[in-house]
């Protein structure tokens, strides 16, 4: 029945083109309208008009104003965007990390099979029509207009989505390769706080360069290699299970085929049937090399770093856990140098996720490394740090470099300027508008502790950032968490060495401003280490890579007995414990030994005797000093490797025996001695050579005095002038914050003084070893003086 073929119900006639009734029969015909159509009739038409079809024909000569320009190399682009797009470097990465393994391109296999099975019944329906065209246009011809409408939106919708997925895949590709400035600039312009869409306006569409990373292993990894909860290993790790999974993901990949056809008609070229084959094919190719290239890296390792910390749900333990706080250009560079000797040592990936080691027969497997890592129920394992910077430069390093995938991306946390050197800057201004954030994040990170113990914070007293802005985090750390402890590693300023000429006003300052929240802190300089390079490693021109690696060796040793079993040192409060004897003197000297070259690992290893004594040598200090100018109120030795104790008594009893080490006599001291049975690693390229034994002495010494000495002298020969002081008012500082901050080093430097006195009628300091306690008085040359107040002109 078509439109104008008239409806008969009863004596009544519906006249379809005039909407009216007329009744036949004997009587006169009385027409009725519409509006009083029965509802089976009504019912007939909207159906009819529903389902009718539409005659297609192809005329011979048509005017097109539209000139038909795309050329078999701009369908191929518009085939591989539409078929699955740049989304394939996200889809198979994670297809074959969660779901299919290697065996993936079986699952691309199947799901290639089920949409040819899929386009026979699309040739079906285009055999009906006389041209190519879409799935729109084939249902209207063959099923009529209601289908053809329900598909005709589909199509739009495939498209719509399908467009923004490939424009936003490739804008997050740009991005992280501009170390998401722009996302950072557009989130602060305008941000969208609507669920399921973007959070800011996404303005790229550009080429995405990719580079590749190849493992020839993966085709074949033992069972033994295979990361926790990453599959049985092999070709199939997840079984045929996870290849059919994987191809029923992959399927929705080949669904935009039909864009292939509908692009085919805006083709410049006569035969159009030929162009889409050609299409199609060159459509596969690209696909099929690309995926290939993609799928070539480890599926065990596709990572995405853009993942934040309530994206997975996290596994308590039953340590004491740590946080450490990476602050300023220094502190982020160790940190990133520490973190890759961490994962080195227990067996991380720069992914996050465990692979199989050999362990040391006197080594045993613990996991107590989960202190300092926090794992996910998907088996990653992820730091319990964040990194902060005023500038971006040395953290966008990080976003883009090999450990990228280790971190959440919102533990690095960046501003648009640095502090320029200034304590005042970090202080007052650019920094006071980054530690809320910082806070907040700190704040997170303890929610994802089972039981915290304390902090550990990087920075250096030279820079703005590492002076001013460590100031502020470490006075809201001793706010917001005031019973636990704060331990701090400090690059010092170096007797001859100096980054800016105003190091002495940052590290002064910095020092008066942290030094009643921090319990124990650790300082070195960076010339002692570059003699280390120089003399033991036999290194011609240190890098700042080589420093950092050094340093990251050292603060390993240190805090080795947190991440593995130990038996000295176990818990951040024992350093104070066992190192501190009243609160204003924790500065230990640190010093370590063996440092043997890389080149010289066929040496002999050394003996437990020689590594130890070499601890006493000025030539392995961290920082310049003459220990046999002071003397020692504290000593732990931390052993690292498989070294029998007897060993390591009979070195501690050759020291004593030679003297070479002076006590103070008001307070017991001894030695602390700490075995632990991991031996030490070293990354490659750290100019290290892996030994089997190490140590790492930490001394509370009055020797430090020195360098307290040496700063506060070169503090007083620039403020006697008052170089450079405008800098720091012009921030908002007060003057007098100068000569307070003088003062109360220089009491710290008589405090080392009285320390030294051995004469029975020089009173103490404080005989009792405190935890975490602070007291609101200091004992400064024998007497009980009250500290002074601190001016803020916040």
């Amino acid at each position: 029945m078509t439109a104008n073929t008239p409806y008969t119900y009863g004596n009544m006639e519906f006249d379809f083109e005039n909407r009216l009734f007329k009744r036949t029969g004997s009587h006169d015909s009385i027409s009725t309208r519409f509006s009083r159509i029965p509802r089976q009739v009504m019912a007939h038409s909207l159906f009819t008009h529903l389902c009718r079809k539409k005659t297609l024909f192809v005329p011979e000569e048509v005017n097109i104003m539209l000139q038909k320009t795309f050329s078999l190399y701009d369908l191929i682009f518009l085939g591989v965007g539409s078929t699955l797009g740049v989304g394939i470097y996200i889809l198979s990465g994670q297809v074959a990390k969660d779901v299919a393994g290697p065996a993936i391109v079986l699952s691309f296999l199947l799901a290639a099979i089920i949409s040819i099975l899929a386009g026979l019944c699309f040739a079906e329906l285009g055999a009906c029509s006389p041209s190519s065209g879409s799935i729109y246009s084939y249902c209207y011809v063959t099923l009529g207009e209601l289908v053809a409408f329900c598909m005709g939106w589909n199509l739009l919708t495939e498209y719509i989505i399908g467009t923004a997925s490939v424009v936003k895949t490739l804008s997050v590709y740009i991005d992280s390769y501009l170390n998401h400035t722009i996302e950072t600039n557009l989130r602060e312009l305008y941000e969208i706080d609507v669920p399921y869409i973007s959070q800011y306006f996404d303005v790229l569409a550009f080429a995405l360069c990719v580079g590749f990373s190849v493992d020839l292993r993966n085709w074949n990894i033992p069972p033994s290699e295979v990361p926790a909860k990453a599959g049985k290993g092999g070709f199939l790790p997840y079984g045929w299970e996870g290849v059919l999974r994987g191809a029923g993901i992959c399927f929705y990949g080949f669904v935009g085929f039909d864009a292939i056809a509908t692009t085919g008609l805006t083709a410049a070229l006569l035969d159009v049937d030929h162009l889409i084959s050609l299409n199609a094919i060159g459509t596969l190719l690209s696909y099929t090399v690309v995926a290939i290239c993609v799928i070539i890296l480890r599926y065990s390792c596709h990572c995405n770093e853009e993942v934040t910390a309530e994206t997975e749900p996290l596994l308590c333990h039953d340590g004491r856990d740590i946080i450490s706080v990476h602050i300023g250009q220094a502190g982020a560079q160790i940190g990133i140098s520490c973190w890759e000797l961490y994962c080195l040592e227990h067996g991380i990936d720069p992914c996050g996720y465990m692979v199989p080691m050999m362990h040391d027969d006197c080594a045993p497997i613990d996991n107590n490394y989960n202190t300092f890592f926090h794992e996910t129920e998907t088996g990653k394992n992820v730091p319990r740090t964040i990194f902060i910077d005023l500038e971006p430069s040395v953290i966008d390093d990080i976003r883009t470099g090999p450990f990228r995938g280790l971190f959440y991306g919102d533990q690095l946390i960046h501003g648009k300027q640095d502090a320029a050197n200034n304590y005042a800057r970090g202080y007052y201004t650019v920094g006071k508008e980054k530690i809320t954030q910082v806070v907040e994040q700190i704040r997170k990170q303890t929610e994802n502790c089972c039981l915290l113990s304390g902090f550990l914070i990087y920075h250096s007293f030279g820079g703005g950032t590492g002076s001013g802005f460590t100031s502020l985090v470490m006075e809201a750390l001793a706010s917001e968490y005031p019973k636990k402890s704060k331990l701090q590693f400090i690059i010092y300023p170096s007797p001859r060495l100096s980054a800016a000429i105003v190091e002495p006003y940052n590290s002064i300052l910095s020092s008066h401003s942290t030094i009643e929240y921090a319990d124990c802190a650790f300082i070195v300089d960076n010339e002692a280490i570059y003699d280390i390079c120089a003399s033991n490693l036999e290194i011609d021109r240190p890098s700042y890579i080589h420093l950092n690696r050094i340093l990251s060796q050292v603060i390993s040793a240190i805090t080795a007995s947190l991440r593995f079993d130990g038996i000295i040192n176990v818990d951040l409060t024992e350093f104070q414990t066992n190192l501190v004897p009243y609160p204003r003197i924790h500065f230990p000297l640190i010093t370590y030994s063996p440092f043997v070259p890389a080149h010289q690992m066929d040496r002999g290893e050394l003996s437990i005797s020689t590594i130890t004594n070499a601890c006493f040598s000025p030539n392995n200090q961290l920082v310049k000093c003459d220990p046999n100018n002071g003397k020692y109120m504290a000593c732990c030795l931390l052993y690292r490797g498989c070294i029998p104790p007897k060993d390591v008594s009979d070195a501690i009893y050759s020291i004593r025996k030679k003297g070479i080490m002076k006590f103070v006599n008001w307070c017991p001291t001894g030695f602390k001695v700490g075995i632990n049975y991991q031996p030490p690693m070293c990354p490659t390229g750290s100019g290290l050579a892996n030994v089997r034994a190490a140590v790492c002495m930490l001394a509370n010494t009055t020797a430090i005095r020195e360098a307290w000495s040496r700063l506060n002298k070169k503090f007083d020969m620039m403020y006697k002038k008052r170089a450079f002081v405008h800098w720091y008012t012009g921030e908002g500082m007060d003057q007098g914050e100068f000569s307070e901050a003088r003062e109360d080093i220089s009491a710290l430097e008589k405090d080392y003084e009285e320390a030294g006195k051995d004469s029975p009628d020089s009173p103490a300091p404080s005989t009792s070893r405190t935890t975490s306690s602070r007291s609101p008085k200091t004992t400064t040359r024998g007497k009980d003086t009250e500290r002074p107040k601190k001016r803020r002109s916040r």
